[in-house]
């Protein structure tokens, strides 16, 4: 190897344990974190929307389903490529890490140790705010589905009051149409009886 190859080296070791590199990491990941966010408050946005909607209550179920199914497939896409970024980055630190450490094995070791556990740290950490998410995202789906099925039950028990108002005034209608009928025939009669 020579002299150019291990002065890179020796930078992309130095870009590693350099604290402004690794806030600027740090405050990618953050942005990164924060969009994410975002479009979760987004998609949550979006299906309270579509649940409070004044529409019928089976366009309502249909529409509140299909946001949560669309929903559900990004959450699984960005939690899918949070997980390949982070084990891409692992591989190549890896591998850059090795090819150094047999050049340079007495130091390296000890720094390698301690670069290894921040990432598994931070790994961990990743992987926890992963799972928690992925909880709170279930979470959420469920109130959603109690708010769906409440809305349906709410909806169902406003169709039959209606049904049975509309039976009543029904009723009240032919009770009154027959009487008028009545009044008719009555009336009808006495002019044929004053004739």
């Amino acid at each position: 190897m020579n002299k150019k190859d291990v002065t890179k080296k020796l930078e992309d070791l130095k870009d590693r344990f350099d604290p402004k590199k690794r806030e600027q990491e740090k405050a990618k990941e953050h942005r990164k974190g924060v969009a994410k966010g975002a479009a979760a408050g987004g998609i949550l946005g979006g299906l309270a929307g579509v649940l409070f909607a004044p529409d019928k209550g089976e366009n309502t179920r249909k529409k509140a389903k299909e946001e949560i199914e669309k929903n559900t497939e990004k959450v699984k896409e960005n939690l899918g490529e949070t997980k390949e970024s982070l084990e891409k980055n692992f591989v190549e630190t890896k591998i850059k890490a090795k090819d150094f450490y047999q050049e340079k094995k007495g130091t390296v070791e000890e720094k390698m140790e301690k670069a290894k556990e921040k990432f598994n740290k931070s790994q961990e950490k990743i992987e926890e705010e992963i799972e928690d998410k992925k909880d709170e995202l279930e979470d959420k789906k469920k109130e959603a589905e109690k708010k769906t099925k409440l809305a349906m039950e709410k909806a169902e028990k406003q169709k039959k009051e209606m049904e049975k108002d509309a039976k009543e005034v029904k009723e009240e209608v032919k009770d009154k149409a027959e009487k008028h009928k009545d009044d008719i025939k009555k009336d009808v009669k006495d002019i044929k009886n004053k004739s």
